[in-house]
């Protein structure tokens, strides 16, 4: 009975890995079908305004595919196919790009998101 409660929790655990790879797989197409014009627009774009705002959609679109790239690599390191690598960085820097896509969010957002 162990046995069988052991191996349907892998059997889950696997299907659910399944699940989030091709979850992933999914929204990477899309990600980069923004990515794409978006680079073109930046690079075209004059109007200091609509160049900062295009700026926000590649760096945003840029991490979604940062996220889903990490995703398909968790699928990776289970499979053993890939291995861990460690990385150090600037601590500050890291948190204030985090925080800097909120900062064109109006003032009234902000303050009910808290």
């Amino acid at each position: 009975m162990v046995k069988e409660q052991a191996l349907q929790a892998k059997e889950l655990e696997e299907l659910k890995t399944r699940f989030f790879t091709n979850v992933s797989h999914e929204f990477r197409t899309p990600i980069s079908l923004i990515l794409t014009p978006s680079e073109q627009l930046l690079k075209e774009e004059t109007d200091l305004h609509k160049k900062e705002n295009l700026r926000l959609i590649n760096k945003n679109a840029s991490r979604l595919l940062i996220l889903v790239n990490q995703l398909l690599d968790f699928r990776k390191l289970e499979k053993n196919q890939l291995s861990r690598m460690d990385e150090y960085g600037d601590l500050i820097l890291f948190t204030k790009e985090q925080i800097e896509p909120f900062s064109n969010w109006p003032k009234s957002i902000r303050s009910a998101s808290r």
